[in-house]
């Protein structure tokens, strides 16, 4: 029985966290689970709005599609933040947009998000933005206090789905045809020469 229970009403998808014996803590097994989840309903895009933004302020950035938005809607009903985001929208995006979002309730777009720094880079609707480094992450963190075949078992798993993906092989060939992007940099800053 997994501890992960997915329903799906509409448009929206429900995740519920199902160890109440350890206060639904989450361990390996479930951390998978919910990767897997996510990246199920990830093709939808959309919206991040209540609760979901306060998971996504978990993360160490945020990538969203430039159709997503965003929004503190909780509070139009006066339901309050519990998992964090009173502490992490702060620190994120500064005190004066945590609360201009927490206490309006507006709804932003990603342009809007990735201005006030909730988000860190906006791709296409349905782009993959970081591919393989996705699967890598996950392995990283999945796998963490697991043995070790265990834990390269778990890695071969994660990295298969990604030499499946078209777009892996799509990069393969830029790269032996010769093409060699320079590696990512912030926003703003300047290569030295």
């Amino acid at each position: 029985m997994s501890n992960l229970l997915v329903e799906h009403r509409g448009p929206v998808t429900l995740l519920t966290l199902d160890r109440p014996e350890v206060h639904n803590s989450v361990d390996a097994e479930l951390a998978v689970a919910l990767g897997e989840a996510i990246e199920t309903f990830a093709a939808d895009n959309g919206y991040c709005f209540a609760g979901g933004m306060e998971l996504a302020c978990w993360c160490d950035f945020r990538i969203a599609s430039e159709n997503a938005e965003f929004g503190a809607l909780n509070r139009r009903w006066g339901v309050p933040f519990s998992d964090g985001g009173t502490q992490r929208f702060s620190r994120i995006m500064g005190q004066g947009n945590a609360l201009w979002l927490i206490e309006t309730g507006v709804r932003i777009d990603a342009r809007r998000a990735q201005a006030i720094g909730l988000v860190q880079k906006s791709c296409l609707a349905g782009g993959h933005c970081l591919g393989l480094s996705c699967a890598d992450r996950a392995a990283a963190l999945a796998t963490f206090g697991l043995g070790l075949d265990e834990g390269l078992l778990l890695e071969a798993q994660m990295g298969r789905k990604v030499v499946a993906d078209q777009d892996m092989w799509t990069q393969l060939a830029r790269f032996a045809a010769g093409d060699r992007p320079e590696s990512p940099r912030p926003e703003g800053t300047e290569r030295e020469d």
